[in-house]
């Protein structure tokens, strides 16, 4: 496989243009049975991508489903400066690594193609994403081959405990409701916000100054949102209870994280150092998804 870059599958691809989601009208009314408020300037539209059951999960970037070599936070430039730091044993000076992505963006198969009833999902962040890792690494792939039963990665690169809900909705209202899910929860620093064609999750990253919307200073709503420690504490708390309340009832269920404060403020199963492992010397490597991937096989079989 030739090394693809940002943006460039290795593979054929199939194209979805962005478009489809980030422009598609908004709308005032919903034909729902619920209520509807009347039009005035006070009642702003739906984005066009909210709650699309065209996208459930919403779309990530890069939006083009096929094989890559490289990926955000896992380029080709840093594995250059990688090489002349790591030993002659590092495993990832010979090992290619391999993301297969759907058409929106998951590590995923296409949605019409899941046995959602008989499978297992993960909703997380890189970290079950896998950035730095080959899909044969990944928390996914590694529990499927325990279970022998499918495991659908819903980790989104960047993305917050928040989008897991939310997402966690989107699963229940478009899909059976599957074998078993886990919650392997972020930093607690992040939040979902809503634009007119799309969302954003911020985070730390948006210490400095981003131009996300035109109405909103995202860099200062991130740090009034987290200014206060107990105020961070008790979102976290209130995202692992609702999500255990969403799911105790339903199936099988299980939480845990690669951060300790978000590990101890969810109240999870269990928590999980990063090992720094995986070929962005970031993230989680195999050894560390292995782990986690016995601990949920322990709860699922």
């Amino acid at each position: 496989m030739k090394n693809a870059g940002w943006g460039s599958p290795a593979t054929d691809t199939i194209s979805m243009d962005a478009s489809l989601i980030e422009n598609e009208l908004p709308v005032r009314k919903f034909s729902d049975g619920q209520f509807n408020g009347p039009d005035g300037p006070g009642i702003v539209p739906f984005p066009g991508y909210l709650n699309n059951p065209k996208f459930p999960f919403g779309s990530v970037f890069p939006k083009v489903a096929g094989v890559y070599s490289w990926m955000q936070g896992d380029s080709e430039e840093n594995f250059v400066k990688h090489k002349r730091t790591q030993p002659a044993t590092w495993k990832y000076l010979t090992k290619p690594i391999t993301y297969t992505i759907n058409s929106h963006g998951y590590r995923a198969p296409e949605w019409k193609d899941i046995d959602w009833k008989n499978s297992v999902v993960l909703f997380g962040d890189s970290c079950t994403y896998g950035i730095g890792v080959s899909d044969e690494e990944t928390i996914g792939f590694q529990l499927a081959q325990l279970l022998g039963r499918p495991v659908i990665n819903l980790g989104v690169g960047g993305g917050s405990n928040t989008l897991m809900i939310h997402n966690a909705t989107h699963l229940l209202e478009y899909f059976p409701t599957p074998y078993a899910v886990a919650n392997i929860w972020s930093t607690t620093n992040r939040f979902r916000f809503f634009t007119e064609f799309h969302t954003y999750d911020a985070g730390a990253w948006d210490r400095n100054a981003v131009k996300v919307s035109e109405h909103t200073d995202v860099s200062k709503l991130w740090k009034l949102t987290f200014a206060d420690p107990t105020h961070e504490l008790g979102l976290a708390f209130y995202e692992g209870k609702i999500a255990k309340a969403i799911w105790q009832d339903r199936t099988k269920y299980a939480s845990l994280s690669f951060f300790g404060d978000s590990a101890h403020y969810t109240r999870s199963d269990q928590y999980f150092v990063i090992d720094n492992k995986a070929r962005d010397l970031v993230h989680p490597g195999e050894e560390s998804c292995r782990k986690v991937a016995q601990f949920l096989y322990g709860k699922f079989k």
